[in-house]
């Protein structure tokens, strides 16, 4: 069952957000539960808090967090595993030091990688808005130069 292997990944890798299995298993919630409404609603409340500006500090992520565990908890109760399947279940995660320092120094060493080209490109005067890629930004071509006969052009 499709809905059980996405709630066993997104559970199973929840101490650990950031790699390519939970992300992509969120991602194919809307597919996999097309038709349950309770548990496409509150994913649709967790992307709105996901992308929230205003929800990038610690009462924000606090936030963010109680949501996620909300959208498993529905999940459970989608898959009529409540009896079995508690919030304290959903809250309890193992984790050793050595993969929240991993996780750590991963999302560290990726700031500093993508700060380092930011910085330049912007001593440079380079406008960086065409290479934003967050869902919600819409898909820019950089101006190309005349010499090979191309404007600049926008995609939305």
């Amino acid at each position: 069952m499709r809905e059980v292997r996405l709630l066993n990944n997104v559970i199973g890798l929840r101490h650990d957000q950031f790699k390519g299995e939970p992300v992509q298993a969120i991602n194919s919630i809307d597919a996999v539960f097309a038709d349950d409404v309770d548990v496409r609603e509150i994913w649709s409340q967790l992307i709105g808090l996901l992308y929230d500006s205003h929800a990038k500090n610690p009462a924000g992520r606090a936030i963010r967090e109680a949501k996620r565990r909300e959208m498993f908890l529905v999940m459970v109760i989608s898959l009529g595993l409540r009896e079995s399947i508690s919030t304290t279940d959903l809250m309890r995660v193992y984790q050793p030091q050595f993969l929240i320092d991993e996780v750590s120094l991963r999302l560290m060493e990726r700031t500093v990688r993508r700060k380092e080209p930011e910085a330049k490109a912007l001593a440079m005067g380079i406008d960086l808005s065409p290479f934003d890629v967050s869902p919600a930004a819409p898909i820019t071509f950089p101006a190309q130069s005349q010499a090979n006969g191309a404007g600049t052009g926008t995609r939305q």
